[in-house]
C-alpha cells in the first residue's frame, strides 16, 4: 500500500542507489586506462627466452628486407631520371662529390692541405662526414652513385630495425612490428633515401642515441649515456640539424633516472656530443679563424625562412640562395656579393643575415610565431592533394608504381627507326579528345598543333588517338613541344586516360637544365622548311612501360594556375621501342605496397593515427615513454620551425611518430577483436535461448 502524503519514510540505503553519471564515467575511464596499460605492456610470458630471441631476430630480418625492397622499388621507378643525371639537388650532390674527390686526391680529409681563403665560406656549408663516406665508397667501388645509394638504403633498413628495437623496449612486440612496418613502407623515407645527400643516413645515429637513453633509464649507467651523446655527435658529422638535440634528450633522460643522477648524466650526454664534434670546431677555428661549432648558413636559413611566408615582401627578405646573394649586394652596397652568397666574406655576411632576421622577429614577434606554427604544421604533413609552393611541396612524394617500371636507359636506339611517328597536326581525328573549353588548331601551315587551354589548373586539354604498343615493353617517346604561355605537362596515359604511365612538365620560362635540346637534322619525309618551323621547340623525352596494354595516348594538360590561359605548341612525335620490361614478378609486391602507401601515408589518415596514439599512451600512464619518444619530434618542431625547412631535414622525427601510429592501429585491432567476440557471444546466447525456453515449458 503506498505511503500517504506527509507520512514519514525511512531514508534509502546509499549502496542501493544507482551511481551518478560522473561516477560511472570515472569508473569506465579507470577501466579503459587499465585495459590500455595491459594492452601496451610488454609480453614475455609465453615463449621461452631462446624462442623470443629467434622471434626478435626474424622480425628484424623481415623488417630490414621489406625496407630495402620498398626502397629498391622506388629506385626502379626513378631509374630513367637517375640515368639522365642526378635529378634532385644537383648542385648539392656535385659539391659533396667534389669534396670526396679532393679527399681521395690527397687534399686532406678534415684539414685541407692547400691554403684556404678564409673569406670563402663554401667549405663551411656542410659537415665533412658525408663527403668522407663518399670518398671511402668511391675508393672501394669507383665513382659510383649507385654504391652510395645502396649504402643509404642499407642504412635506412637498419634504422627501421632500430626503431623496432626501441618500440620493443617501451611497448610490446606487436606495436613495435606495426611501427617498423610503417617506417619500412613510408614513401617519404624511401624517396629521400635515394638522394645523394646525408639526410637519410643522419637518422640512424639519432635512433641509436634514443635506444641508448632507454637502456640508461632501465639500468642507470654512464656508459650508455656517453654512447647516446656520441651518436648525436656522429649524426652532426653528417648533418648539422641535430646540433642542439643533446640538451633536449638530456631533459628526456631526466624523466628516466633518479633525481641525484640527472645533472651528472645530462652533462655527460652533452659533453660526449661536444667531444665528438670538437674536431670540426677546431678545424673551423684554425682554418677560418672563427668559432663555428659545425657549419654556417643559419643566418641565410633564418631570413629565407621569413621570406617563405612574407609573400608581399614587406620585410625585404630573400626567398632563395641566389636571392640572398642579391640582397647581400644591396644591404652592403657591394655589387661583387651578388655572384655568390658565400664568397667573399661569407662568414660575416651570414652573421649579418642573422642580425637582419632577428630585427624582423623583434619587431613582429606574433607574426613570426604564426609562421613557426605554420611551418610546424608543414612538418606534420604527409601526401595530400593541396597545392603548395616551395619548400612546402617537399612533403609530397611519389608512391610506388603498381606496375613494373621502365628498366632500360632512356636513350634513343642508335640507327633504329621509330615504331610510330606522327606530326601533331595529323592528330585531329575522330579518336582525338579535346577539352570543351580548349581551342586546338593547326599552326605553322599545318606542321604544328596550337593548344589554347581552358582556365583549369591541371585539366587535360588534348589527347591523341590511341597509339598501338606491344604489351610488357619499354618505350621512349620523343615530342617536340613549346610552352608559349604558362606551364603544361605532356604525359603518356592508358587508352582510357585513367592511369598516367609517365609525364614531363615544362613552362614558358623553362631552362636548358629541364629540357633536352636536340639539333636539327634531316629525316626522310621531313622537309627542311618543316624542321625550321620546329627548331625553336624543345624535345621532351618520356620513357614508359606499357605493362599489359596494347594502346596508349599522348595527353597535353595544364600544370598549375596562370594569370592567363596556358598556350602550347606541339610538333613531331616519335616512339622508339627499348626492349621487353624485365622483373615482371614485382607486380605482386608492388600492388601491395602501392595500396598501403596510397591509403595510409596521407595527412588525413596518418596524422590522426599519430595524435590518437599519443592520447592513448597518455591514458595508459606511459609518461616516461612519451618523454623519450616525443623528445626528437619536439626538438624539430620547435627549433627547425624557426628556419627555412625542407621535408628531408626533419626525417628523424617521423620515426618516433610512427610508433604512436602503431599504438593506435594495435589498439584498434584489439578493440575490433573484442567487439567481434562480444557480438559472437551474444549471437550464441540468442541461438540457445529458444532451446532453454522449450526445456522450461
Amino acid at each position: 500500500m503506498p505511503a500517504s502524503i506527509g507520512a514519514k519514510t525511512e531514508p534509502p540505503d546509499p549502496a542501493s542507489l544507482p551511481a551518478p553519471d560522473d561516477a560511472r564515467l570515472s569508473m569506465r575511464a579507470r577501466r579503459a586506462a587499465r585495459w590500455l596499460a595491459e594492452a601496451l605492456a610488454e609480453r614475455h610470458t609465453s615463449p621461452a627466452r631462446r624462442t623470443r630471441r629467434w622471434l626478435t631476430f626474424s622480425l628484424c630480418a623481415g623488417l630490414f628486407l621489406i625496407a630495402v625492397g620498398v626502397r629498391a622499388l622506388h629506385w626502379q621507378d626513378n631509374y630513367t631520371e637517375l640515368v639522365r643525371g642526378e635529378p634532385w639537388m644537383t648542385d648539392l650532390a656535385r659539391q659533396y662529390k667534389s669534396d670526396a674527390q679532393r679527399m681521395r686526391e690527397g687534399g686532406g680529409v678534415l684539414f685541407p692541405r692547400q691554403p684556404v681563403d678564409a673569406g670563402d665560406a663554401r667549405g663551411l656549408l656542410h659537415p665533412p662526414g658525408y663527403s668522407m663516406l663518399m670518398a671511402a665508397i668511391f675508393s672501394v667501388c669507383g665513382e659510383s652513385n649507385a654504391a652510395v645509394r645502396w649504402a643509404q638504403i642499407i642504412g635506412d633498413g637498419f634504422a627501421v630495425v632500430l626503431l623496432f628495437l626501441i618500440a620493443s623496449e617501451l611497448l610490446n612486440a606487436a606495436v613495435a612490428t606495426i611501427a617498423g612496418l610503417c617506417a619500412a613502407l613510408s614513401p617519404h623515407l624511401a624517396f629521400y633515401s635515394l638522394w645523394l645527400s646525408p639526410d637519410a643516413l643522419a637518422v640512424l645515429p639519432i635512433l641509436a642515441a634514443v635506444y641508448f637513453i632507454i637502456k640508461a633509464g632501465q639500468r642507470p649507467r654512464l656508459l650508455p649515456v656517453i654512447a647516446a651523446g656520441a651518436m648525436i655527435g656522429v649524426s652532426c658529422w653528417l648533418r648539422a640539424n641535430a646540433l642542439m638535440l643533446a640538451p633536449v634528450l638530456a631533459v628526456a633522460l631526466a624523466a628516466l633516472v633518479d633525481r641525484g643522477k640527472r645533472l651528472r648524466y645530462g652533462l655527460a650526454l652533452v659533453g660526449a656530443t661536444a667531444l665528438v664534434i670538437a674536431p670540426i670546431t677546431i678545424r673551423n677555428a684554425v682554418v677560418y679563424r672563427h668559432f663555428i661549432p659545425l657549419t654556417i648558413a643559419g643566418g641565410e636559413n633564418l631570413v629565407v625562412g621569413i621570406g617563405d611566408f612574407d609573400k608581399q615582401g614587406r620585410f625585404g627578405m630573400p626567398v632563395s640562395d641566389q636571392d640572398a646573394a642579391h640582397k647581400d649586394a644591396e644591404w652592403h652596397n657591394r655589387p661583387d656579393y651578388a655572384q655568390n652568397p658565400w664568397t667573399p666574406d661569407g662568414i660575416e655576411r651570414d652573421q649579418y643575415r642573422y642580425g637582419r632576421g632577428l630585427e624582423v622577429i623583434r619587431a613582429h614577434p606574433f607574426w613570426f610565431a604564426g609562421a613557426m606554427l605554420r611551418r610546424a604544421a608543414f612538418m606534420l604533413n604527409y601526401n595530400d592533394s593541396r597545392r603548395a609552393d616551395w619548400p612546402f611541396n617537399t612533403s609530397r612524394v611519389a608512391i610506388i608504381s603498381a606496375e613494373p617500371a621502365v628498366a632500360h636507359a632512356p636513350v634513343q636506339p642508335e640507327g633504329a627507326p621509330p615504331v610510330w611517328s606522327s606530326a601533331a597536326s595529323s592528330w585531329l581525328g575522330d579518336d582525338a579528345i579535346t577539352s570543351k573549353e580548349a581551342e586546338v588548331t593547326s599552326a605553322d601551315d599545318g606542321r604544328t598543333l596550337r593548344i589554347a587551354a581552358d582556365t583549369s589548373e591541371f585539366g587535360e586539354q588534348f589527347a591523341s588517338a590511341p597509339i598501338a604498343v606491344e604489351p610488357k615493353t619499354d618505350y621512349l617517346l620523343t615530342l617536340r613541344i613549346k610552352a608559349d604561355r604558362g606551364a603544361v605537362t605532356a604525359k603518356v596515359t592508358s587508352a582510357d586516360r585513367h592511369i598516367t604511365l609517365a609525364a614531363a612538365s615544362l613552362s614558358s620560362s623553362a631552362t636548358e637544365s629541364s629540357l633536352n635540346k636536340k639539333p636539327k637534322r634531316e629525316r626522310p619525309g621531313h622537309s627542311s622548311d618543316e624542321l625550321a618551323a620546329q627548331e625553336e621547340m624543345s624535345v621532351v623525352q618520356i620513357a614508359f612501360a606499357s605493362d599489359n596494354r596494347s594502346a596508349v595516348r599522348l595527353v597535353i594538360s595544364n600544370n598549375g594556375p596562370a594569370a592567363e590561359p596556358h598556350v602550347a605548341r606541339v610538333g613531331q612525335a616519335e616512339l622508339f621501342e627499348l626492349g621487353r620490361t624485365p622483373r615482371q614478378w614485382t607486380r605482386y609486391p608492388r600492388a601491395l605496397a602501392h595500396g598501403l602507401q596510397k591509403n595510409l601515408f596521407k595527412t588525413t589518415v596518418m596524422l590522426p593515427l599519430v595524435i590518437l596514439g599519443i592520447i592513448l599512451a597518455g591514458l595508459a600512464g606511459r609518461a616516461r615513454m612519451l618523454a623519450v619518444l616525443l623528445a626528437v619530434p619536439a626538438y624539430y618542431l620547435c627549433v627547425q620551425s624557426a628556419l627555412s625547412t625542407e621535408y628531408r631535414y626533419i626525417l628523424p622525427m617521423h620515426y618516433s611518430l610512427f610508433v604512436f601510429a602503431g599504438v593506435t592501429l594495435y589498439c584498434a585491432g584489439l578493440g575490433a577483436g573484442h567487439a567481434a567476440r562480444r557480438l559472437k557471444a551474444r549471437a550464441e546466447q540468442r541461438r540457445r535461448k529458444p532451446v532453454k525456453e522449450i526445456v522450461t515449458t
